[in-house]
């Protein structure tokens, strides 16, 4: 197996220490690696025992996706993916395996085969992983279900924007390809985000045979069969299978008695329309200059809207009274899959942090009316990054 040699592009930092710590203490006292558990050597699923339990994969013309391709969506999709130019075609391949005999790390989330992690990117075992776990219990799994590992690498798991493009997919995939009476059970953190718990709720109401268990993270759990979502994409978004942004649009919806108090008033949400979504309540990527630009949009009409301050459900009844909106780049985006084809759209971006998730959502939707800008580069720690007055005329352009 390759080793991987973490820390390479990383800043110093305490987890770093700490896996260069105990790797030089197993080193010299190899008895020790029956004690502490981390990994730095990857094994990719194929090499592990399995069966294929299915395998799907989808072609995609750049040209005609959506309403096709515009001159600066090309420009700005260049920008944000490396893809091939003379055929424009994007591949979107998974395969679900059942994989045999593996170990789950309770503290790190890792797969764990033959002292070896399981995984398709070598990026992904790093010092990250690297926990002093003296003598874990180990705990024997029943063989009677499939399980479906959701713990997520260190934090990673609670961050709303990869939670949703990137590990609810594994949930969507195992439920998706797999026979509809198949019993799956879903092994979770007990630290779950309250966005995480809804989400997990509203899956259990539409998929009887879908369960949740929590993981505590003092344990090895041997799972005789497990269930890994291989996916191959050409450019890596989700947001190109339609099937995936119709189940988060159906997931993140107010239900019945929610939609009625709305409808009654009951519960107040802005009205009129007109949204700017602002991120001036989150660390990072804030607009340095963000006065600004609420004053120019509130002269055409825009209200500012902080996530924060509403539900997963909230903000998805207010993204579907949207006529127009305005927001920088960010995991509140995941809320488009709410809007209308007619809703007028605008997301501006930095321009050393282009990504093109929330292009193809708007594309996939058939969003009729989607602008991508470009804004100067962020800066500092936090990313912080400023608006001109071109780029407000140009955020502005089209939206009255």
């Amino acid at each position: 197996m390759p080793f991987v040699l973490p820390g390479s592009k990383k800043r110093f930092n305490i987890r770093y220490a700490r896996w260069v710590w105990w790797r030089a203490i197993c080193r010299i006292l190899p008895a020790l690696r029956h004690k502490i558990h981390f990994y730095d050597r990857l094994i990719t699923p194929d090499k592990v025992p399995h069966e294929v339990l299915s395998t799907v994969e989808h072609h995609y013309d750049l040209c005609t996706l959506g309403h096709g391709m515009t001159d600066a969506e090309t420009a700005f999709m260049e920008l944000a993916y490396d893809h091939d130019k003379a055929t424009n075609k994007i591949t979107n391949k998974r395969t679900v395996r059942c994989l045999r005999d593996i170990q789950l790390h309770g503290q790190a989330g890792n797969l764990i085969y033959n002292a070896q992690t399981v995984g398709t990117d070598p990026n992904l075992v790093n010092y990250s992983h690297c926990r002093a776990f003296f003598n874990p219990r180990i705990i024997e799994q029943p063989d009677d279900r499939l399980w479906l590992p959701m713990l997520g690498i260190h934090q990673g798991h609670k961050h709303f924007g990869h939670f949703f493009i990137d590990y609810l997919a594994m949930i969507f995939y195992g439920i998706h390809d797999l026979p509809k009476d198949q019993p799956i059970t879903v092994v979770t953190r007990q630290d779950l985000a309250p966005f995480q718990r809804l989400v997990y709720e509203r899956i259990k109401e539409r998929f009887p045979n879908v369960s949740f268990v929590e993981m505590p993270t003092d344990e090895f759990w041997v799972l005789p069969r497990v269930i890994f979502v291989d996916r191959q994409l050409t450019i890596g978004s989700i947001f190109f299978d339609p099937e995936y942004t119709a189940f988060l649009r159906d997931i993140l919806s107010p239900d019945a008695e929610e939609q009625q108090a709305i409808d009654s008033g009951a519960i107040k949400l802005p009205t009129g329309g007109r949204y700017y979504i602002s991120r001036g309540d989150v660390p990072k990527r804030n607009i340095a200059n963000e006065r600004d630009l609420t004053e120019a949009l509130e002269r055409h009409g825009f209200q500012t809207i902080r996530p924060t301050e509403y539900s997963l459900t909230q903000q998805a009844a207010i993204y579907r009274s949207a006529d127009a909106i305005v927001a920088a780049a960010g995991s509140a985006m995941i809320n488009l899959t709410h809007v209308s084809p007619e809703t007028k759209v605008r997301l501006f971006y930095p321009s050393n942090q282009v990504g093109g998730d929330f292009l193809w959502l708007a594309k996939s939707l058939g969003i009729q009316d989607h602008r991508h800008i470009i804004m100067g580069p962020s800066e500092g720690r936090r990313g912080h990054y400023r608006v001109d007055a071109t780029a407000i005329n140009e955020i502005l352009e089209g939206v009255d």
